[in-house]
């Protein structure tokens, strides 16, 4: 007898199994292409951002383009005033216009070629010029200079004329240099009331002017005054000058017989030197000193 033998047929381990191809491709291929492409949201918002960003490069540069038409408005209506104003100041350097003339520019239009229109006007309130104070000349009035000036104002505008198409431009057109009169250029004058002679401690009044080639007062003049003795006529005497507080420019000025000798706060006694003296006035205009002398004024003993 034999014995039988049994064969046991244990079953292989198969390995690893081959991945099955869709379309020739693996499903691992398939993820990593998946990974390098981009969602439909994705590509929507990428689509909106750069839509968003070319949309406001264009309203710059669409800004840009106004700013830069507005630029070259403004520029060419500044010319176009300064050019109006240079026209004026040369109109107003020739005396008679400038005394006389300005109802002409005074809210009148002035033709203008480029689309542009022009108005000009005169200031209904003129102002005069006033010297810079002193610590000195605080409590006194201003030393202001009377008509020698002109405020004019031109006013460009274009297109339909808005605000924001208006420019207004405005200068101060200072009096032209006068030639004056070569016949008595200057006048010296006392004024009423005229009392001969001058008590002691009482005053009279002078007043100085200069006038032009048209017989027209310079005004806006600085004068001088001294006091002369006249011995021309018998003893020449002596008194004080006392200002006028509403003459800051002098023009008026006050004669008082009170002759200060000294200290002014302490003077010595007598206070009078009675005699014949004349009153000098002086200016200067254009660069031109003028100068002349009163009659002869008589101070009381």
């Amino acid at each position: 007898m034999y014995n039988p033998i049994h064969l046991v047929i244990a079953p292989c381990q198969a390995g690893p199994r081959a991945p099955k191809l869709r379309n020739g491709i693996t499903p691992g291929a398939t993820k990593r292409m998946r990974r390098r492409g981009l969602s439909l949201a994705e590509t929507i918002m990428a689509i909106f951002l750069f839509v968003a960003g070319g949309l406001v490069c264009f309203e710059l540069v669409l800004s840009a383009c106004r700013d830069g038409a507005r630029v070259e408005e403004v520029t060419q209506a500044t010319i176009v005033g300064e050019s109006v104003l240079d026209g004026l100041r040369n109109w107003a350097y020739h005396p008679d216009n400038y005394m006389t003339q300005w109802s002409i520019y005074d809210d009148k239009d002035i033709p203008w070629e480029g689309g542009y229109r022009v108005h000009t006007y005169l200031a209904p309130t003129q102002r005069n010029p006033v010297s810079p104070c002193s610590a000195l000349e605080i409590g006194y009035p201003p030393r202001e200079l009377t008509d020698s000036s002109r405020v004019v104002r031109v006013k460009i505008s274009w297109r339909n004329g808005a605000p924001a198409d208006t420019l207004s431009l405005v200068a101060v057109i200072n009096e032209p240099p006068r030639t004056v009169r070569s016949i008595n250029p200057m006048v010296v004058t006392r004024l009423p009331p005229l009392v001969d002679p001058v008590a002691v401690n009482t005053t009279t009044r002078f007043k100085a002017e200069l006038f032009d080639t048209s017989d027209r007062l310079i005004q806006g003049l600085t004068w001088n005054w001294r006091i002369i003795s006249n011995w021309d006529t018998g003893n020449g005497g002596m008194g004080s000058l006392e200002e006028i507080p509403t003459q800051a420019l002098r023009a008026e000025i006050d004669l008082l017989h009170h002759y200060y000798r000294g200290d002014p706060e302490s003077p010595s006694p007598p206070h009078k030197l009675p005699g014949s003296v004349i009153m000098r006035a002086t200016c200067t205009y254009d660069g031109i000193d003028y100068t002349l002398d009163s009659a002869p004024v008589t101070l009381g003993p």
